[in-house]
């Protein structure tokens, strides 16, 4: 089975790339759910946070144990490397979680094993968690993941990409389009294919779709399906 015409998929996303073809992707840009550890979120027990709580109603079923989580995201990746000729770009971030579960989870204990091309730090220029008594956090990583087959860089960006993370109204978690637009042109030319799997609002799709590129994303939450529909729509 190649990849359907239709620009978004509304499922599961790893049987779903499992009955795609290899390769037929140039790059694939996308930032999975984090499973956030949830347990006295937002400033401790005893404290409220609203714009938290409001964010929370509207995330993923995002509580998976985290073992079960990791193989999760590491047959995800292993997917996205098989039917992407070109690099993956997977966002994720460090989870401190000491007081709550005794641990931290960190991106590299599941990416490991895979060909990490290069590691860049996403200076969000500002946070949130200042209450945890830990300097507030504000990176994440972005993983590029196997060798680009095609490379027109003429900005020289360097591994740590300043870019806001400014909150909009469709969906909890930010992810910026310049960030995406970093990841896409170095590595595709128009006419080419991405990928996301996850794709939420459908950042992934407007930059591509903007940049001349071809795009299918997969979201297993209608609401979010419909919403990146109604965005590439704009788009187009």
């Amino acid at each position: 089975m190649t990849a359907p015409s239709h620009p978004v998929i509304c499922g599961d996303c790893l049987p779903i790339l499992q009955g795609m073809s290899d390769n037929y992707f140039e790059a694939t840009v996308t930032s999975p759910p984090y499973n956030r550890v949830l347990e006295w979120s937002g400033g401790g027990p005893n404290a409220r946070c609203h714009s938290f709580d409001r964010n929370k109603e509207h995330w993923y079923d995002d509580a998976m144990p985290e073992p079960e989580y990791q193989e999760w995201q590491k047959a995800v990746v292993a997917e996205c490397l098989r039917v992407t000729a070109g690099p993956v770009f997977y966002t994720h971030k460090i989870r401190y979680a000491w007081k709550r579960r005794g641990c931290i989870y960190h991106p590299l204990d599941w990416l490991r094993d895979f060909p990490i091309w290069c590691e860049i730090i996403w200076d969000r220029r500002g946070g949130a968690g200042g209450g945890s008594r830990r300097y507030v956090q504000s990176d994440e990583r972005v993983y590029m993941l196997g060798r680009p087959r095609k490379w027109h860089l003429g900005c020289g960006y360097s591994t740590v990409w300043s870019i806001p993370a400014v909150p909009n109204k469709q969906h909890p978690c930010e992810f910026p389009e310049e960030l995406v637009r970093r990841c896409i042109e170095p590595t595709t030319d128009p006419g080419d294919m991405v990928l996301d799997p996850f794709c939420g609002r459908g950042t992934t799709g407007i930059v591509a779709l903007k940049m001349g590129r071809g795009f299918l994303g997969i979201d297993k939450r209608t609401d979010y399906c419909e919403m990146t529909r109604r965005n590439l729509g704009d788009v187009a």
